[in-house]
């Protein structure tokens, strides 16, 4: 079986996915107590998203990807090689580039308070 390889350049995130509670319920258009949740931290981006996939399917995944050389920077190279990827051209700089998503589920919406 031949075995693939490819090399991305793109969008890499750092994705932080929470879950947000309302443990006194949720009433509309007031401030209500919450508390979030981290459900999940890893690379994400349309291109991190494609490497990780393919890289679990087998192919030599190549990022390509010059990352800011701070703690978020360091995490996504990280979360791409804990995926399988080869990060042999992912570069940490001082002046490289960052983005970063957080996604938040409201899991007490369900319970809202029409009152």
């Amino acid at each position: 079986m031949k075995k693939y390889s490819i090399i991305g350049s793109g969008q890499y995130n750092w994705d932080i996915i929470k879950l947000r509670e309302y443990p006194d319920g949720f009433n509309i258009g007031k401030r209500n107590k919450f508390v979030e949740n981290v459900l999940l931290e890893e690379v994400g981006g349309t291109c991190g998203n494609v490497m990780c996939i393919l890289s679990k399917l087998g192919w030599t995944a190549l990022p390509q990807v010059k990352l800011i050389n701070t703690t978020e920077g360091q995490q996504i190279a990280q979360s791409l090689a804990s995926f399988g990827c080869d990060i042999s051209y992912v570069s940490l700089a001082e002046k490289g580039g960052f983005s970063g998503m957080t996604c938040t589920h409201l899991e007490a919406i369900k319970q809202v308070n029409t009152n």
